[in-house]
């Protein structure tokens, strides 16, 4: 039997593509179960998540006591449910100090729910300070470090008395061309839909290079083990 799984999708930063990568483990974790994942959604703007899948996603309030306990309970209420969860970028500091403070790992241990954090990482020393953080916190969850091709290289130059923390990247998205990324990021795109060949409308070129896609973070995930 299949063990539960929570995805944490997060970053510090915003257009990084972490809502896409949210967006792909909520369609592959469907294909796996005949019930939907439940999807948590913390970016009140609604410019989040829940515009791909508005029938499966909460939005989260985390500033609200009530929205906190409403999404930890639900995940660690033992259902054998997946779950998704797409952190806003403001509010990355506040869940993990939440996930620390009420054990979060443990209660999922307790239930069978496998915890897998998934930080996408930007071009600067706040971003991966950030990364080494959540690290440091974890004791059972899995780790994964990611970074998105597609977003701007920008080399910084770090100051003589400066600390780079050692972040090892488990796993890069590659850029996709601009037909492609317009694809993926329409609102009625599936990624589901596109594994089960019902997209037989796109363009020969624009499906080899979603396949493509989709092919290189499988055989990156498997390599390493993730999920």
């Amino acid at each position: 039997m299949i063990s539960p799984i929570v995805y944490i999708v997060c970053s510090d930063k915003t257009r990084n593509g972490k809502t896409l990568l949210a967006r792909l483990y909520t369609d592959l974790l469907s294909l796996r179960s005949q019930r939907k994942p439940l999807i948590f959604d913390t970016d009140l703007s609604g410019n989040g998540i829940c515009n791909y899948f508005p029938d499966h996603t909460k939005i989260i309030d985390l500033s609200r006591v009530g929205d906190q306990v409403a999404m930890f309970d639900t995940m660690l209420a033992g259902d054998e449910r997946d779950f998704v969860v797409d952190v806003a970028a403001n509010e990355t500091s506040r869940f993990f100090r939440i996930f620390t403070e009420i054990g979060f790992e443990t209660g999922a241990q307790e239930v069978g729910l496998e915890v897998q954090i998934c930080y996408l990482l930007d071009w600067s020393l706040n971003s991966l300070k950030m990364a080494a953080y959540i690290r440091q916190k974890l004791s059972s969850s899995r780790f994964v470090a990611v970074r998105n091709l597609a977003v701007e290289e920008m080399p910084i130059a770090p100051r003589s008395d400066e600390r780079w923390p050692e972040v090892e990247i488990d796993l890069y998205l590659a850029r996709l061309g601009s037909e492609a990324a317009r694809t993926v990021q329409a609102a009625d795109f599936s990624f589901a839909d596109f594994i089960s060949e019902q997209r037989g409308d796109l363009a020969y070129e624009v499906r080899a290079e979603i396949w493509n896609f989709l092919e290189d973070v499988y055989n990156q995930t498997k390599s390493v083990g993730v999920t």
